[in-house]
């Protein structure tokens, strides 16, 4: 029968551990990758639409000496004494694939809104606001696929910019003003693929007390949506790596037998615990000998290593010894003065006479060290 490696308890503790974590690690991975592979979201669209706001508008001019045409078209500049009135369109429409219940509702109203600060720095604040309803709330109550909403308004620049002198007037804080021109739409879509609320709102910005301006106009071209469904798709087994997994736990597996079948631990004797406290604790004293030290005629044995420091500190001599790979080997320490020796023997029971002796002068016992 062959004999067990000798492992020291710890390392073989230590090695069976790490193997029982790799395997409970890859048994955990494997189940986790069979039953619970993960799933990836697909989406199918139950229904899809798209929406569509604009503003048209046209700024009709009263006769004057500078213009030959009676209006003006959008994105120029209008001179506010020249100004008649300002005729918009506002326009929604939505286009399903299919037929919807389509219900909800839509107005049109004008915001006057006094304010201080810039919008392109951030620093707009509204002061005061007067709401004016153009168009009153209309419902919407269709069944179809496409729904075409449009109104037409003409607002009186004038009368508005009127009110507004009153206001400044009376309140007698003069800052900007502007008239913002909103269509609200809100519209519900019922489907088979489920029920969505749409809002939107397209508007213009015309400003007030000024002797010229230009009207900004906010709207969304094209706004497509859906109706979706997500749908957990169970992943594939990724047969890669179960096969490296599994041959990570068959290694493991083997190193786990091997350790437990081959080899056997041992522990430290109270030989290397004391051998291995003297070199943690007084290494740095220690000289280590390629050969064995010559004993002197005349020596000394001390009981502890503790005894042989203190005769080395107040000889001020080093501690020597015979290095050897095998701390259990080192049984000698020696502190050699110019006639007699000191000699700690660490296994003194094998030499209850004390340590072999050389014959010889002393003069050449210290030169052979």
């Amino acid at each position: 029968m062959k004999k067990k490696i000798e492992l020291q308890k710890r390392y073989r503790v230590f090695f069976i551990l790490i193997a029982l974590l790799i395997i409970s690690a890859g048994i955990i991975f494997i189940v986790k990758e069979v039953k619970f592979s993960g799933y990836s979201e697909e989406r199918n669209i139950l229904y899809s639409f798209n929406n569509k706001e604009d503003i048209n508008y046209k700024v009709f001019l009263k006769p004057n000496i500078l213009y030959d045409t009676d209006s003006l078209g959008e994105d120029e500049i209008y001179i506010s004494e020249f100004i008649d009135y300002i005729d918009a369109a506002f326009k929604y429409e939505f286009t399903g694939e299919k037929e919807a219940n389509l219900q909800g509702k839509y107005e049109i109203i004008a915001q006057m809104e006094g304010y201080t600060g810039n919008e392109k720095e951030g620093t707009l604040r509204t002061v005061w606001t007067k709401y004016f309803t153009i168009v009153p709330a209309k419902d919407i109550q269709v069944r179809d696929k496409i729904l075409s909403i449009e109104e037409n308004i003409k607002l009186n620049w004038h009368e508005y910019n009127d009110l507004v002198l009153k206001v400044l007037n009376v309140s007698k804080v003069s800052i900007p003003v502007k008239m913002n021109v909103f269509m609200n739409v809100e519209l519900k879509i019922s489907t088979i693929g489920g029920t969505k609320e749409l809002k939107h709102t397209p508007y213009i910005t015309i400003p007030l007390n000024t002797n010229y301006f230009q009207i900004v106009k906010k709207v969304s071209k094209e706004n497509p949506g859906s109706f979706e469904r997500v749908e957990q798709i169970p992943l594939p087994i990724d047969n890669f790596k179960i096969g490296i997994f599994s041959s990570i736990e068959l290694i493991a597996w083997l190193i786990l037998a091997f350790i437990i079948f081959k080899t056997k631990s041992t522990k430290r004797t109270p030989l290397e615990i004391e051998l291995i406290r003297i070199f943690k604790k007084y290494g740095d004293r220690l000289v280590a000998l390629k050969n064995e030290a010559i004993v002197f005629e005349k020596y000394s044995e001390v009981q502890t290593i503790e005894d042989l420091v203190r005769i080395a500190d107040e000889l001020a001599r080093p501690i020597m010894y015979k290095h050897n790979a095998s701390i259990d080997k080192i049984l000698k320490f020696y502190v050699f003065d110019e006639k007699i020796m000191y000699i700690l023997n660490i296994n003194a029971s094998e030499h209850p006479d004390g340590p072999p002796s050389v014959k010889g002068e002393e003069g050449e016992a210290a030169e052979s060290i």
